[in-house]
């Protein structure tokens, strides 16, 4: 797969490097690899590794700015398209398997980012119908760092900045979210038993005795959920 990216992101890379400006072809390479890495962690909370998004963006501008630039029709070509496509669902079938963990999300999202790209600058006059999905993959992007509450990392992270805060009870309802989709049971448990730990402090503190009881009892059968020294706080 590394191969895979370096022998076509150096063929691609350097004939459009030496097609259109540096500011450009850099704007290109910054813009697909972040809109690849917020795909991917749209579908599996983490942005991958690689640069499979952006071989896949290149060829997505080369293919559609083909027809005005001699230089890339020796490279996208039908037979490179099909193999593009041909390795993405290739990809597919092997994560799908378990054979291979590959961002799939990267290659879709840097293709589409690329063929939008395209759209854009090389067909004028279908200049809206390519604006309408670059549109949605800068909505993804946004949505990828700002709001994901299916991804287990995402929740689990949620879940430390309301217990840095201080807010006990709900830094647990994002723990048990992780949990729920595929988190680390051992590490959330292990902070859901500190945090109730505190909420029983903070119950003592206010001489609520029955509160007091019931958070500890919480926070011991969370702690034999964790296991011993699971806790990630």
């Amino acid at each position: 797969h590394l191969l895979f990216d370096m022998i076509w992101l150096y063929q691609l890379g350097r004939i459009m490097e030496e097609s259109i400006s540096q500011i450009k072809y850099l704007a290109i390479l910054v813009a697909s690899a972040v809109v690849g890495s917020a795909c991917q962690m749209l579908i599996s909370g983490s942005p991958g590794i690689g640069m499979s998004g952006v071989v896949y963006a290149l060829f997505g501008v080369m293919w559609m700015g083909r027809g005005m630039m001699p230089t890339w029709r020796a490279i996208a070509t039908p037979q490179n398209l099909r193999l593009m496509v041909g390795w993405a669902l290739f990809c597919v079938v092997a994560t799908q398997l378990n054979i291979l963990h590959i961002a799939n999300g990267a290659h879709v999202g840097g293709f589409i980012l690329g063929l939008s790209i395209g759209g854009l600058f090389f067909m004028p006059r279908r200049r809206w119908l390519w604006a309408a999905p670059l549109a949605l993959l800068i909505a993804l992007t946004v949505l990828a760092v700002a709001w994901m509450p299916w991804s287990p990392d995402w929740d689990f992270w949620k879940a430390n900045r309301d217990f840095d805060r201080a807010q006990y009870a709900q830094s647990i309802r994002w723990y048990q979210d992780s949990i729920a989709h595929g988190g680390d049971k051992n590490a959330s448990w292990g902070n859901i038993s500190i945090a109730w730990y505190h909420i029983a402090a903070q119950a003592k503190a206010k001489g609520d005795e029955a509160a007091m009881q019931h958070a500890l009892a919480e926070a011991n059968a969370a702690g034999e959920k964790a296991g011993p020294d699971n806790s990630q706080q």
